[in-house]
């Protein structure tokens, strides 16, 4: 007959976890040592009027190793997303270095799931790239301007030593300048003589996507550039011919 008993290294204590036995292999169920602790776990064979024999082996019991879940994107050099290109995220996964797991089997690999914890938008909706994956494409335009939103991965182990852990990441949609005008003055005048100003006035935006450049064009005939990116809202022309002007400012922050 196979027994088998458990006492802890440190005082020898006897130790009574729940074992479940198929043949001659016992399994120790979860839950059964408690992490740190050293056991000894000794084996006996015995028939009737045979020696008993025993051996004995040393378990080191580790606390249970969580992957490690990061979300990269190449925007985080950026205070905000551009809410016109599609946002990439970037996921991974592993065990830490001193985890006691194999490094070449199935705990290497890892099954994972995205979720929006936070924001306005469907995340089935507007994922150009399966939930299941790693990696995570947001549509362009999918987001709203000024709106924050909070990515998070769970990574699940695919082997024996199958344990979860999860990653987030927020980012700030940017919205464009708000608040402002565009006033012509006069609204008419002569050829060549009379000085037209534009002003761009009263445009803002958010905290830190401030100073805001300006670009003024004419549409007529061929849409031309009146002048190129400039700090100021203010322009001043003579250069207009005769006929009637569609004027148009474009305004832009920082970010």
């Amino acid at each position: 007959a196979l027994a088998i008993s458990f006492a802890r290294g440190a005082d020898g204590a006897p130790v009574s976890p729940a074992v479940s036995r198929s043949g001659k292999v016992f399994t120790v169920l979860p839950r059964g040592f408690g992490a740190g602790e050293q056991i000894i776990a000794t084996v006996t064979a015995s028939k009737p009027d045979r020696p008993v024999a025993s051996a004995t082996v040393v378990v080191n019991v580790l606390a249970r190793a969580v992957p490690q879940v990061s979300i990269n994107t190449a925007l985080t050099n950026r205070a905000k997303v551009p809410p016109s290109a599609s946002l990439k995220l970037r996921g991974s996964a592993r065990w830490p270095e001193d985890a006691a797991v194999r490094a070449d089997g199935a705990d290497a690999r890892f099954e994972y799931g995205w979720v929006l914890t936070r924001g306005d938008v469907s995340l089935a909706e507007v994922a150009l790239t399966p939930l299941s994956g790693a990696n995570l494409a947001i549509r362009p335009d999918a987001l709203t301007p000024g709106a924050t939103y909070t990515f998070a991965l769970t990574a699940t182990s695919l082997g024996l030593a199958r344990a979860s852990a999860s990653a987030a990441i927020t980012v700030t949609t940017n919205r464009p300048p708000f608040g402002g005008s565009l006033r012509v003055s006069p609204p008419r005048g002569d050829v060549f003589t009379q000085l037209f100003t534009f002003d761009a006035a009263g445009w803002t935006d958010d905290p830190g996507d401030t100073p805001l450049s300006y670009r003024f064009a004419l549409s007529r005939t061929d849409g031309g550039a009146l002048s190129g990116e400039q700090t100021s809202s203010r322009l001043e022309t003579t250069l207009l011919t005769v006929g009637t002007y569609l004027v148009w400012a474009r305004v832009s922050d920082i970010d």
